[in-house]
């Protein structure tokens, strides 16, 4: 991003991701975060979107993360992926 803000992205294949989540050839998004100072300059945006073109450039077949009906601090905000295409697949 080239700026000075608190904001990061962690993800990694799905394969090697430790989370309780199937399925093959994906990316999973650990965690996306904007600290709150910093929101609305669309670095969310714009690192959510690195993710996505660089899935795409690993081939890879979709990006998965896990998210929770009322929002927790150390998930990614479902309501932000959802304008990105990111869609409910499986609850438990």
């Amino acid at each position: 991003l080239n700026k000075k803000a608190t904001v990061f992205i962690e993800y990694a294949p799905l394969a090697s991701a430790w989370v309780p989540i199937c399925g093959e050839n994906y990316m999973y998004i650990y965690c996306l975060w904007v600290e709150s100072k910093e929101k609305g300059n669309g670095y969310g945006k714009a690192l959510l979107e690195y993710c996505i073109q660089d899935a795409k450039a690993k081939g890879k077949s979709g990006i998965c993360m896990l998210g929770a009906t009322k929002q927790k601090a150390w998930l990614s905000d479902q309501s932000f992926a959802k304008k990105y295409g990111f869609q409910i697949v499986d609850t438990a």
